[in-house]
């Protein structure tokens, strides 16, 4: 039986596949995602940071509202950072989650090409 007989003859490797094309469209969104997120909490530092400085610049050491404000902006720091971590953890995870079910599709498809790629760059790290 040649190739285009087997397609034929097995519709279900058809409709795998083509979810395995989506699955993996939609894992490369939760990366890009994961991306704007990490710039974002990355923006808000700066941001933060850069409120700080120009606090510090316009009032003297010790002044109380120097104070006041550096403890806002520590508290705020604080939260950002820990929403922060939270987040890109989730994505972290999401992202495992994701390309472990494409690993269980492939292997319903000919080739497996995330487990050929995970055993390339293993021996690239020997």
């Amino acid at each position: 039986m040649t190739d285009p007989q087997r397609r034929k003859a097995d519709p279900h490797r058809q409709d795998m596949l083509e979810i395995y094309k989506l699955h993996a469209e939609l894992t490369d969104r939760v990366s890009q995602r994961c991306e704007v997120a990490n710039r974002l909490y990355a923006s808000l530092m700066v941001g933060l940071a850069a409120a700080l400085l120009a606090a510090v610049s316009r009032a003297g050491i010790g002044d109380a509202r120097l104070n006041a404000v550096m403890g806002l902006v520590g508290m705020v720091g604080a939260v950002v950072s820990a929403s922060g971590i939270r987040v890109i953890r989730y994505y972290g995870k999401l992202e495992a989650t994701k390309r472990g079910l494409l690993r269980e599709i492939e292997e319903t498809l000919p080739y497996w090409f995330f487990r050929r790629e995970s055993a390339l760059l293993s021996d690239d790290t020997k």
